[in-house]
């Protein structure tokens, strides 16, 4: 399938209700990259734990930079993001991850923090920047059972919780998928960094 034919069944930022995009046009094997489920490409620990330090540290740092956007606190990402998000390393992973002809190039990155009964995320999809998205989940703080949960929507159907725990990543198509977070309880803090890439002409 062309770039231009592909780009012509994205339909970013629609209403999260209806179904998603293109998903008849970019399928592989099994569930693996089904678009016309509430699935994930990839999920579980960052395969290059060796970053996962200067990650949390530069999170640190920038929370006292984050704004309120919307539902819960952000900061856009710092030197370390983009180096991580940038390396030939990361890229060769998720290009592993992906369809075969699809195509993306790095764009933005951000720290979420979700500290209150207020912050969470609505249903939605991404913006084309975010065609695919990278989560990663840098620290997740709780007693007992956590109540802040990352979720895929199928159409029409019950939410599918993610599971991950502190230092895994989930990747999947953001700008196709439905996806939210629910908000922490008493005493939760969790703290995410969000890897957007663009969708790119095959080279």
């Amino acid at each position: 399938m062309s770039f231009d034919a592909l780009l012509g069944h994205l339909e970013f930022g629609e209403d999260p209700t209806e179904p998603p995009p293109f998903a008849e046009h970019v399928r592989g094997s099994g569930a693996r990259s089904d678009l016309g489920r509430p699935t994930w490409l990839f999920r579980g620990p960052l395969p290059f734990p060796h970053l996962l330090p200067a990650l949390r540290a530069e999170a640190q740092a920038w929370r006292g930079k984050a704004s309120r956007v919307n539902t819960h606190s952000m900061a856009q990402g710092g030197p370390a993001t983009t180096a991580a998000q940038t390396s030939p390393a990361l890229l060769d992973f998720l290009r592993a991850q992906v369809p075969p002809g699809v195509a993306f190039e790095p764009t933005t990155s951000y720290y979420h923090w979700y500290a209150s009964a207020e912050d969470r995320v609505e249903p939605h999809r991404d913006q084309a920047d975010f065609f695919l998205g990278c989560i990663l989940l840098l620290h997740h703080e709780h007693q007992g059972a956590p109540t802040s949960r990352f979720l895929l929507h199928p159409t029409g159907g019950e939410a599918v919780p993610v599971p991950l725990d502190a230092g895994d990543v989930v990747v999947f198509f953001s700008g196709a998928v439905t996806h939210s977070r629910t908000a922490p309880g008493p005493g939760e803090l969790v703290n995410t960094l969000t890897w957007g890439f663009e969708l790119a002409p095959p080279r």
